[in-house]
């Protein structure tokens, strides 16, 4: 059964649950990584955020920092104010918060990653139909991640053990290998590209959203053009 990796985690993050649980104990960018890695296959696991003020949650590398998915080039991660990081950030989906349950589909046959925020997945993507990845050209071998800020946050990780609150994408099995999609859940992919979820979408990627008017933008306050050299966190 995969879980966090007691071994694999910052100092200042303390692992519950049976190691499902991860919470930081200090006011800083703090990370865990999984038991597991993958190198191929389709994989779909959950994590929801029990408490959060700032935090992240996606893949990474064995050499990725153990602060947030995607805090450099070794990881890729979906962040609480709606952007996506990748040594850097770009405005993805939607805000995210405590009570929430992200999904995260990664598909390493063919490079990409999606996720979803309550069972719809962001910025109109589609696992099954590999519509709108959150990322492409995606290579190599990696583990879920999270990470947390503020002192308490913390998350729950589901990679199969028990049933998942959204549905496994169709062609991907839990990250355990324990579940499949059965062939009556195909259309749950489908209220992803619903048009009621475009407002929220526009939404959050407007371009009025200029790193002036919110602190709560990135984990590295400005947008993609900034490495972690310059994070900068208002609490």
């Amino acid at each position: 059964m995969s879980t966090w990796n007691p071994s694999d985690k910052s100092a200042n993050i303390t692992l519950s649950n049976g190691d499902l649980t991860a919470t930081v104990n200090v006011t800083a960018w703090h990370g865990v990584r999984a038991t597991d890695s993958k190198s191929s296959g389709k994989w779909y696991f959950e994590v929801e955020i029990d408490s959060l003020n700032y935090g992240g949650v996606g893949i990474g590398t064995s050499t990725e920092d153990l602060t947030y998915p995607g805090d450099t080039a070794q990881g890729y991660g979906y962040t609480y104010n709606a952007y996506k990081q990748h040594d850097g950030s770009t405005v993805y989906g939607s805000a995210y918060g405590a009570g929430d349950v992200i999904g995260c589909a990664l598909d390493l046959d063919n490079g990409e990653i999606w996720w979803s925020i309550n069972g719809v997945w962001q910025a109109s993507g589609n696992p099954a139909t590999r519509a709108n990845p959150a990322f492409t050209g995606i290579s190599g071998t990696f583990f879920p991640m999270v990470g947390h800020y503020t002192n308490g946050n913390a998350s729950t990780a589901n990679f199969g053990a028990s049933a998942f609150s959204g549905i496994i994408p169709n062609g991907f099995a839990s990250y355990d290998g324990l579940q499949t999609p059965s062939p009556s859940e195909s259309p749950s992919e489908s209220p992803s590209a619903s048009p009621s979820e475009s407002p929220s979408e526009s939404a959050s990627e407007s371009p009025s959203e200029s790193p002036s008017e919110s602190p709560s933008q990135s984990p590295s306050a400005p947008p993609s053009s900034v490495t972690k050299s310059k994070i900068l966190i208002i609490t």
